[in-house]
């Protein structure tokens, strides 16, 4: 375990509880950088596949976690076929989607039924969320937990849940 996912244990053990990885259980996670996250919290799923866009990390992830599936892509156009995986992660990326509808269709398409997405996100209303804007100048996108909800129901989820996480929040909703 690095230094930063130690520092994120509990946080990890929680987003670990909410995905239920078991050697059945193929696992995506969009945006999940070099793997460190999904290699805690995935760990022993029968699959766990991270797609980043960023193909310098794609290839650290490659040489760090061999254990782990890599894949250059975006949420938008996920290269996976219809029915795929039994859980879809977007850990504090889901607030970096240029389109996040297309992110939650594409998502909808490659879950099985009854499988489920796993959201963890900051709120907007943050110190944390404020400096991000600022770095990114203005271009990133956070929901509030009652938008995140609807937006998720709207697309098409059910069994949504959001529960409050300091300065994040988690959301879970199955297809």
């Amino acid at each position: 375990m690095s230094l930063i996912t130690w520092a994120r244990r509990e946080e990890l053990a929680r987003l670990r509880a909410l995905v239920e990885p078991a050697a059945g259980v193929r696992v995506l996670d969009v945006g999940g950088g070099v793997g460190a996250v999904a290699d805690v919290i995935a760990r022993g799923a029968g699959e766990v596949v991270v797609l980043e866009p960023n193909a310098g990390r794609v290839r650290e992830g490659r040489s760090r976690f061999p254990g782990l599936r890599f894949e250059n892509g975006q949420g938008e156009k996920i290269p996976f076929p219809d029915l795929r995986f039994e859980r879809v992660l977007a850990i504090r990326s889901f607030h970096h989607l240029e389109r996040a509808e297309d992110f939650l269709a594409e998502t909808l398409r490659v879950l099985v039924p009854g499988g489920r997405l796993v959201i963890e996100e900051i709120s907007p209303r943050s110190l944390m969320a404020r400096f991000f804007q600022l770095m990114h100048h203005g271009h990133l996108e956070f929901r509030d937990q009652p938008g995140l909800r609807k937006f998720l129901e709207d697309a098409g989820f059910r069994e949504v849940t959001v529960e409050p996480y300091r300065r994040w929040y988690f959301a879970v909703a199955r297809k």
